[in-house]
């Protein structure tokens, strides 16, 4: 068994960038076919010709992962387009960082649309069809920030322990038809969401670092290995496990230099 995902079928949500992006790009070159999903036309046709320089396999998907009809004409695309799904990969998601004082009901919908309830739906529409072939592997992208409260960020955070306890549910109800639930949960990666977060608040960098062991954020690719290692055979008796990829944050804070 190793790194191989030959004659695999993956769709990948949030593929067109950051985490998604490099999780597809890391797909194509294990040799799978890859769909990308994503809401910024440009940005999906940009990353799917990166795609096809690994691989001809590759294909875009325009959908608001926030509205369940285009979540089921998505899944029903897509078995037409590149076949049955083998993998999917549950990356899109949004950030608004708000004090729980401050939430408006507007912030707090948008944020678990996108973050729990597109998680949810794309799984269990994609479930549908792996349960009648019974095989098949979910991978969901949550974040450190599931586990380890963050002052500031309580919608995000809620979004994201959601997401991890549903990976569980999951793994637990489908876990009979041959079909594995994981979850992946990130800290600080370097992405362009982020980048944005750090360049708004003079001190969010420093505060981030210091909270991390290694005393750097991540890199795109370094979620990579993770992905692979859910997609593949490699993890055939793993399931509702959330591998945290965090640099130590969830462990405790480093002592100071």
């Amino acid at each position: 068994m190793k790194f191989e995902l030959a004659g695999k079928v993956a769709l990948v949500t949030g593929g067109s960038r950051g985490i998604g992006k490099a999780i597809a790009i890391a797909f194509s070159e294990a040799q799978a076919t890859v769909g990308i999903v994503g809401r910024d036309r440009s940005a999906l046709q940009n990353t799917v010709q990166e795609l096809r320089e690994n691989t001809a396999q590759a294909e875009t998907f325009l959908a608001d992962l926030a509205k369940l009809d285009e979540i089921e004409n998505l899944v029903e695309d897509a078995k037409t387009r590149i076949g049955p799904i083998d993998i999917l990969v549950n990356v899109a998601g949004i950030a608004i960082l708000e004090p729980a004082v401050s939430v408006s009901e507007q912030s707090w919908e948008k944020v678990i649309s996108t973050n729990l309830r597109g998680q949810f739906f794309c799984a269990s529409r994609v479930g549908r069809d792996m349960i009648n072939r019974k095989k098949g592997v979910i991978i969901n992208v949550a974040s450190e920030e599931g586990i380890v409260a963050v002052p500031g960020h309580v919608v995000y955070c809620i979004s994201k322990a959601g997401i991890i306890h549903m990976t569980k549910v999951l793994a637990v109800e489908w876990g009979r038809y041959g079909i594995r639930v994981n979850c992946i949960a990130p800290a600080a990666v370097n992405t362009q969401m982020n980048k944005d977060y750090w360049l708004q608040d003079k001190n969010a960098y420093k505060w981030v670092v210091d909270r991390i062991a290694l005393g750097r954020v991540s890199e795109v690719e370094e979620i990579t290995g993770a992905a692979l290692f859910l997609a593949s055979d490699l993890s055939s008796f793993v399931t509702g496990h959330t591998l945290v990829v965090d640099g130590g944050i969830s462990v405790g804070m480093p002592k100071k230099k």
